[in-house]
């Protein structure tokens, strides 16, 4: 039901004071504070505000009978119900009043996701499990949580999107859990890893992203803004603990305000950071504000430690801090400075803040104390009165400029009605740029909307946008490599080879790696002998190109194959012991794998009919085809004497034996030879035999050309006749007989000196 009127237990104070208390500006600040009412029980908490200011929570009934989740706004409070048990809890709200929390079931057992939209409840089930809880939910109504899955063996984060729970998985282990959602639907939250440690994760498209630690073994996530920056603590390798941010794959280590620990807690859309860390010498614990790579200690209100809890995107910080006497006072930190919002009631207003907890973009804080001495949930709204006006921000004229070349930004233009002195900022999409009244640096290809963000010292600010367009009109530059030569291979045709990888290119833009590159003709094209042009073209991601070239020499570096040739031939000498070499070309088959055999040159050496002398001689065949490549091959000629020497004349003395008196006598033979090759052929007797029968010693070979011969004849009275056989041999081995005759004549002779021819 929706309250709109203080009921039975319902507190509802409203108190607009104007302080007397100012802000460093010098203006009037304007302080409405009331308490929130509840639902009549003593249990009272606020969870949740939104952009709206308006609040989610939970209240005990009556006589804290039940537990039951709120909504408070502008037109009261409204107790949400249950899902038909006895207790529910809101833990977030968005910018459209919609409501995520977990309720009681009916059967006591069971506690379940819950939604509340336009007055209803919507029960979002488990993941199979007893338990379900959410944690946050962005303006698209998409919903994070985690949830027990089936016999709550298993926790596990979800997403609850268009009236479907999926589960999220983990990183390995055995649970996950999810603490917040952004705009964009990337979640945030815990999960156990394989390795048994607990570590901070973000969840989009489908895909779990570890975000590691910071040397140490454990990491935690504790808020997440619109641009995806995560912010929560992490361990070291030593076991210290710091605060982290993780954005764009890169986990930063945000230190510590010279102590050993720090964590951060919360962050806005402009990546300003809050957290708590401990101070040198871990004495104390301060709140911190970290921005632009540096890390604000905000102090305390007089005590040793303080507590940030909320950050708005105007970079106002409030939480809670020690005062000098040890109580716990809620504070507001902004323009360089923590006030202690005690400080802007009235006197006498019967409030004591001790911890701010939510403030919103219109200043609404939210946060408890004690009202009159009761403890109590406050609403305060700060609002500044006085003649102070926000500034005007001129950003300028928006501008194109090529890439690499320096953006220039100029607010000097911008102006402030009350003169104040004037705080600039420069950013894109949350990310600061720079803080001076001009911007110059370089910006990526691309339209960026730069803001600015002009500033007085009371806080007043005003914005203006410009947008720069970085474009990229220049060409790449690419330089080709020298002549190159390829060698052909089968058919006569050479591979074009790749290449791109001695090709230097830069751009004015792009890194040289994401430049496109090809060439013309392509790696791997076919082509014949002769000098080629490669292409090669660089373009960019703008689709400027540029062009060089260079020459590719295709050449025949292959000697002829010679399939077949004589091993080895043989001739023999003719006139002055010489042969003709001969003709061995005809022998040769060849092939070439560009010039046609036909067209290929075969020579030989020694040429054919040149004279040879005897022995071996190598006969040199060489192919050479038309790019002068060649072989070679050896034919081994073997020069050889055939022809026997020639026999003139053989005679013996003496060639009669007379009187046959039957004396042995001593015969020598003279052999007259000539041959073609062998000056001095060598003469022998072979054999000598007798026209008659001999008796044994008739006959005698003595020595080479020397025989003894008896003086012996038969009795019949006829003569005898010796013929001696005579073998001339050259140094070829080639031999000629001849015969000479030695008669014992049949009466007694003188001997006169007969000679035979062979």
């Amino acid at each position: 039901m929706k309250l709109f009127k203080p009921a039975t237990g319902l507190i509802l104070l409203t108190l607009t004071l104007a302080t007397s208390r100012s802000w460093s500006c010098g203006e009037t600040t304007t302080t409405t504070i009331f308490g929130l009412p509840t639902l009549g029980g003593s249990e009272f908490s606020i969870n949740a505000m939104n952009s709206a200011g308006q609040l989610a929570g939970f209240s005990n009934t009556a006589g804290n009978a039940e537990q039951h989740a709120i909504l408070f706004d502008s037109g009261g409070l409204t107790d949400l119900g249950t899902l038909g048990g006895f207790s529910s809890i809101a833990t977030a709200i968005n910018s459209s009043g919609q409501v995520a929390g977990e309720s009681g079931l009916l059967n006591f057992f069971e506690m379940h996701a819950l939604l509340y939209s336009g007055g209803s409840l919507v029960d979002l089930g488990t993941l199979g499990g007893s338990l379900s809880v959410a944690t946050a939910i962005n303006d698209a109504g998409q919903i994070a949580g985690y949830s027990l899955g089936s016999g709550d063996a298993t926790l596990e984060a979800f997403l609850y999107d268009s009236g479907t729970m999926t589960g999220l998985g983990t990183l390995g282990g055995d649970y996950s859990s999810a603490i917040a959602i952004n705009q964009a639907g990337t979640i945030a939250g815990d999960a156990a890893t394989d390795g048994f440690e607990n570590h901070a994760f973000l969840y989009a498209n489908g895909s779990m992203l570890d975000v590691g630690t910071l040397g140490g073994d454990y990491s935690s996530a504790f808020a997440l803004n619109n641009v995806g920056t995560l912010v929560g603590e992490s361990s070291l390798a030593n076991g210290d603990t710091h605060a982290f941010a993780y954005a764009d794959g890169v986990l930063l280590d945000l230190g510590t305000l010279g102590g050993t620990e720090s964590t951060a807690l919360g962050v806005n859309g402009s990546n300003q950071i809050i957290g708590t860390a401990a101070t040198t010498g871990d004495a104390q614990t301060h709140a911190f504000l970290y921005a632009n790579g540096v890390m604000t200690d905000l102090g305390t209100l007089g005590g040793n430690s303080s507590e940030p809890n909320a950050i708005n995107n105007l970079g106002e910080v409030v939480g809670q801090s020690k005062t000098a006497s040890a109580t716990f006072h809620a504070f507001i930190y902004r323009n360089g400075t923590m006030t202690d919002l005690n400080t802007l009631l009235p006197d006498n207003s019967g409030w004591v803040l001790s911890n701010a907890r939510f403030i919103n973009d219109s200043d609404r804080i939210v946060g408890q104390g004690t009202h009159n001495g009761s403890a109590a949930w406050f609403v305060m709204d700060l609002s500044a009165g006085g003649d102070d006006h926000a500034p005007v921000a001129v950003a300028g004229s928006d501008l194109t400029v090529e890439c690499q070349s320096t953006v220039n930004l100029n607010a000097s233009q911008s102006s402030d009605p009350d003169s104040d002195a004037l705080s600039f900022e420069w950013s894109e999409n949350g990310v600061v740029l720079g803080t001076n009244s001009t911007f110059a640096g370089l910006l990526g290809l691309g339209s960026h909307t730069i803001t600015l963000k002009v500033s007085d010292p009371c806080g007043m600010f005003s914005q203006d946008e410009v947008l720069v367009t970085v474009v990229d009109t220049t060409a790449p530059t690419v330089a080709c490599p020298p002549g190159l030569t390829a060698t052909v291979i089968t058919n006569c045709q050479a591979i074009v080879p790749n290449i791109l990888l001695q090709v230097v290119a830069s751009d004015n833009c792009a890194p040289a790696g994401s430049l496109t590159l090809s060439q013309n003709p392509a790696a791997g094209t076919t082509i014949g002998l002769g000098q080629h042009t490669i292409t090669v073209t660089a373009t960019d991601s703008s689709g400027n190109s540029s062009s060089c070239s260079t020459t590719l020499n295709v050449v025949d570096a292959a000697a002829p194959v010679i399939t077949s040739a004589p091993a080895s031939l043989t001739a023999a000498v003719i006139a002055d012991c010489q042969a003709l070499v001969p003709n061995v070309v005809n022998s040769v088959v060849v092939s070439d794998n560009c010039t046609a055999t036909a067209d290929l040159i075969i020579t030989q050496s020694p040429a054919a009919g040149s004279a040879a002398g005897l022995g071996q001689l190598p006969i040199t065949v060489t192919v050479m085809d038309a790019a002068g490549n060649s072989t070679s091959t050896n034919v081994t000629l073997t020069v050889v004497d055939s022809t026997a020497p020639v026999v003139t004349t053989v005679s013996a003395s003496p060639d009669t034996l007379s009187p046959p008196n039957h004396q042995i006598v001593p015969v020598t033979v003279s052999v007259v030879a000539s041959d073609n090759c062998d000056p001095s052929p060598v003469s022998e007797i072979t054999s000598v035999t007798c026209s008659e029968p001999v008796a044994a010693g008739d006959i005698q070979i003595t020595g080479a050309l020397t025989v003894n011969l008896a003086a012996s004849k038969s009795s019949s009275g006829a003569a005898r006749v010796y013929t001696i056989t005579v073998r001339c041999t050259d140094a070829s081995g080639n031999s000629s007989t001849g015969t000479v005759n030695v008669t014992v004549p049949k009466s007694n002779g003188n001997g006169n000196g007969n000679k035979n021819k062979p």
